[in-house]
């Protein structure tokens, strides 16, 4: 009997040590002012917390950097937080992100003034409604009038540009798939904003 209960505990011990899961993420850190910055992970859930481990990131992109990331957790309830830190001579705040530990991506902009609101108003130009679906609406002043703007998708690849020729320019969405797209304004990704394809 006795021998049985060890065999039993060990199973139980085994099963426990099996159940920790591991889960893979990118995340594409957006630097259009090359300002320098830490990066840090935790999850946590019912039965504990840990730390984010950074496998790798890959600064070759002038667009933005991409942190390569593990989780591993104890249940399939865990949330994570993700902060983009800067350092001086920076003195944006710093960008977070709170949400369930899944595989896939998630971007952070580091210093442009604007989360994802319903309008986000950038200096001297304003981009929504946010979400979008088919088409944005770009307000400009009369200064940029004129510009080239940009729109890049997570992976830093442009998919659109043209340019802004009156104070008020709808740009079509149509051929792009939901997700999160970056809208530029001027050369050298001067002005930006992030904004959510439906």
């Amino acid at each position: 009997m006795k021998k049985i209960i060890t065999i039993f505990g060990a199973f139980i011990i085994s099963c426990s040590a099996f159940a920790q899961q591991s889960t893979n993420f990118s995340v594409y850190v957006i630097n259009s002012t090359n300002c320098p910055y830490s990066i840090t992970g935790t999850w946590w859930d019912t039965s504990g917390a840990g730390s984010v481990t950074w496998n790798s990131v890959d600064t070759t992109s002038s667009f933005q950097d991409v942190w390569s990331a593990t989780v591993l957790t104890n249940t399939s309830t865990d949330n994570m937080i993700i902060c983009v830190v800067p350092a001086p001579p920076c003195t944006c705040p710093q960008v977070c992100i709170t949400q369930p530990v899944n595989p896939g991506s998630y971007t952070l902009v580091l210093c442009n003034g604007v989360g994802i609101n319903e309008i986000g108003k950038v200096n001297n130009f304003s981009v929504y409604p946010n979400p979008a679906n088919s088409q944005i609406n770009v307000k400009a002043d009369e200064t940029l009038l004129g510009s080239i703007y940009n729109i890049y998708d997570n992976t830093g690849k442009r998919v659109l540009s043209g340019k802004i020729n009156s104070a008020n320019t709808i740009i079509e969405l149509g051929k792009l798939s939901g997700g999160i797209y970056l809208f530029s304004l001027g050369e050298n990704l001067q002005q930006t904003f992030k904004f959510i394809k439906d």
